[in-house]
Formats: C-alpha cells, sequence, structure tokens
C-alpha cells in the first residue's frame, strides 16, 4: 500500500516537473507584450532637457509584472536615478546588466534597453525594459514573466538586486 502511494506521489511530481519545463520552454517562443507607448516619437538621449513623453506597457493584471510607471500599487517599484549624461547611464546600465548571469540583449535603442532573464532552474524567460528619461535623470524600467500567472516574486527580487549594485555604482 505504501509503495503504490510513493510511486503516484512520484509520478504526479514528475508530470508536474514536466508540465513547467514544457511551460518554461514555451516562453522563449513567446512573443512579449513589450514596448513603450508613443513608439512613433523619436528616440533621442541627446536633448538632454526635453520632457519624456513616453511610457514602458502597464503590467498585466497577473502578479508576475513590477514597473515604475505602473498605476498598480501593488507592481510599483521606484525609478532608478542617474547623475552626468543620459548616454553614460545607458552605457553604464548595459554594462550592468549583461554582467548579470542568464541575461541577454534583445534591442537597444537610444534611451532605450530590453533585455531577457532565463530563471534557474527551470528556464523561464522574463522581459525587463528600461527607458531612460534625460530630463528628469531617471531611469524607468518594467520586469514581466512571457508566461504564467505567478512568478513568486522573481521579477521583483529580480529589480531589487539591480536597483541595490545601480545605486552601490552612483
Amino acid at each position: 500500500m505504501l509503495k503504490k502511494i510513493v510511486r503516484t506521489v512520484l509520478l504526479l511530481l514528475v508530470l508536474f516537473l514536466l508540465f513547467f519545463v514544457g511551460l518554461a520552454f514555451s516562453s522563449k517562443n513567446s512573443q512579449p507584450e513589450l514596448g513603450y507607448v508613443n513608439s512613433t516619437e523619436e528616440l533621442s538621449i541627446t536633448k538632454e532637457n526635453r520632457p519624456m513623453n513616453r511610457h514602458l506597457t502597464e503590467c498585466p493584471q497577473s502578479p508576475n509584472c513590477v514597473a515604475t510607471q505602473t498605476e498598480q500599487a501593488d507592481k510599483k517599484l521606484l525609478p532608478l536615478t542617474f547623475r552626468g549624461s543620459a548616454t553614460k547611464a545607458q552605457l553604464t546600465l548595459k554594462e550592468l546588466i549583461l554582467g548579470l548571469r542568464r541575461t541577454a540583449l534583445i534591442r537597444e535603442e537610444p534611451g532605450y534597453l530590453h533585455f531577457s532573464f532565463t530563471t534557474w532552474p527551470i528556464p523561464f524567460v522574463d522581459d525587463v525594459e528600461f527607458l531612460i528619461d534625460p530630463a528628469q535623470k531617471l531611469i524607468h524600467f518594467r520586469s514581466a514573466s512571457r508566461v504564467g500567472y505567478s512568478d513568486l516574486g522573481a521579477n521583483r527580487s529580480r529589480m531589487k538586486k539591480v536597483t541595490a549594485r545601480w545605486e552601490a555604482r552612483q
């Protein structure tokens, strides 16, 4: 009887793991809802005093996203601050993020960076975007899972670590 219960539990555990591994691999092929609103606006960080009219896409209702420009209080974090030029801030941020494990630069434009992070041990892909506001000397970000509902706090934890590392460099 005990052997049968143990076998059943092990089988359910294996099925559970296979389901999540399959879901994780499907996240690599999914297309995230990313980008900034007003995408036709010229991206330029050379006009340091120009007000920024761009915003990152709003977080979904699921708890697997954090952002600095969200209206959802439970998902809102503070933006990064910088001194000096926006160009230098972008280069420093790019170097910092690429120094983290399991990261890849997906897209780079003046004032905008998009990275993917692959979680471990199950390889879910999360997207992190940064939008630099040269006039306010702020770096806004949005970190969200590509698939699933909950991320068990992974995006919040990641962005708190990024914020701590950024502040240590300033």
